[in-house]
């Protein structure tokens, strides 16, 4: 399966992104087929184990060109969890 880059987008799942962290050694995108927010240009998504305040939890991520359309934050980078 090719695909650029994804990119963390807030408004996509709401997460605060300063709280949410990822284990290194377990990096595994996932595709999934679920609604993107009204108006979105573009239609993949990924899904990520990462970790919101220590709490695992699957976060979603779009391509690059495609984050930020919706005014949301964006994030190339997520931190590692400790």
């Amino acid at each position: 399966m090719e695909f650029s880059k994804p990119d963390y987008d807030d408004s996509i799942d709401g997460l605060n992104l300063d709280q949410v962290t990822i284990e290194a050694n377990n990096i595994r995108l996932k595709k999934v087929d679920s609604p993107l927010p009204k108006g979105w240009v573009g239609n993949q998504k990924f899904q990520l184990k990462a970790f919101n305040n220590n709490v695992e939890k699957e976060i979603l991520l779009v391509p690059y060109a495609d984050a930020g359309q919706t005014s949301g934050v964006i994030s190339t980078w997520l931190k590692l969890k400790k």
